[in-house]
């Protein structure tokens, strides 16, 4: 195989690595449909968890980023049941008061659970069921003069 055949080979084998990838991500819809306020330094937990479904279900991932640990928006943004990707709807939010809590992945000195409900629907069922679900986020933070942050979520 001479030069040219090897960069033409190449050359193929790029555009088709494109395709794919492009393809790929036109599944995932991320345009978003508007923005939402990031919470006012000083908020409340239960406020940085409702700004967060919110700016989740207008994919305004910027307010998602800004509120969220970087450990934990990594693993919401990537996966076949990435919640960026994956939801179209979320209705009949009800979140709950924030309590103390222990666990905290990254070593946060003050972490606070909230538990919520919401109906979702989504493109793929993976981890949830469409329809009625109980979740709960885990927030936290080093001190008062800092932010709540998102830091993990799961089954309240």
């Amino acid at each position: 195989m001479n030069f040219s055949d090897m960069r033409s080979t190449a050359l193929t084998v790029f555009v088709i690595l494109v395709s794919i990838l492009t393809s790929s991500c036109s599944v995932c819809d991320t345009d978003k449909l508007r923005d939402i306020p990031i919470p006012a330094a000083g908020s409340s937990p239960d406020r940085v968890v409702r700004a967060y479904l919110d700016a989740l279900s207008a994919r305004d991932i910027d307010t998602m980023r800004a509120i969220s640990s970087a450990n934990f928006f990594e693993r919401q943004a990537g996966g076949p049941d990435a919640a960026i990707c994956n939801l179209i709807s979320l209705e009949k939010i009800s979140i709950g008061t924030p309590h103390s809590d222990v666990y905290g992945p990254g070593g946060y000195r003050q972490v606070r659970t909230v538990l919520v409900s919401f109906v979702m629907e989504q493109h793929e069922e993976v981890s949830m069921e469409n329809g009625w679900n109980a979740w709960g986020y885990i927030l936290g933070r080093n001190s008062v003069h800092e932010p709540w942050l998102i830091i993990d979520a799961g089954v309240g």
